[in-house]
């Protein structure tokens, strides 16, 4: 994938797509498809493409998929297993990856380190998470649930 202005696009229908908006034309479609009727593994619930545009992060109902962007395709190289992901945001700057997963009162938001793919500190939310926002300097968290916001300084967590 060269150097255009792309943007990341998930679809209900198992999907992802990867456009080059200088063409308006998708240069990597992908459809997830489970191998067996029962099998769950390859229902896509969120997805993020990284700030430097060259990767994304894929969250199946049992585990993340840390993909490479190629020039046609894309190439996993990094599974992270977690169950019920549903929210998924890279930090600005890219070095850090948060996501919630659980439901109802055993919600939980995690954030690793994109360097190492160590976790760094996980938060307790204690409700469904319907967005996470980074800071500016990225060393706080916003995170939207039902019914109020809650913020969390990670600046300990990083020493």
């Amino acid at each position: 994938l060269d150097q255009a202005m792309i943007l990341f696009t998930q679809a209900k229908h198992n999907s992802i797509g990867v456009w080059n908006i200088e063409t308006y034309k998708c240069v990597i479609r992908k459809h997830f498809t489970a191998k067996y009727k029962e099998d769950n593994a390859n229902i896509l619930t969120a997805g993020v493409m990284h700030p430097n545009g060259y990767s994304i992060a894929l969250a199946f109902l049992d585990r993340i998929r840390f993909y490479h962007l190629l020039l046609d395709d894309i190439k996993c190289f990094y599974e992270l297993p977690s169950k019920r992901v549903k929210t998924l945001r890279y930090s600005h700057g890219g070095q850090f990856l948060c996501y919630s997963y659980g439901k109802g009162k055993g919600t939980f938001i995690s954030v690793i380190s994109t360097n190492n793919m160590q976790e760094i500190c996980q938060l307790k939310v204690g409700s469904d998470v319907e967005q996470i926002i980074w800071s500016e300097n990225d060393y706080e968290l916003i995170c939207a649930c039902q019914g109020y916001i809650s913020k969390w300084s990670l600046v300990d967590s990083f020493a």
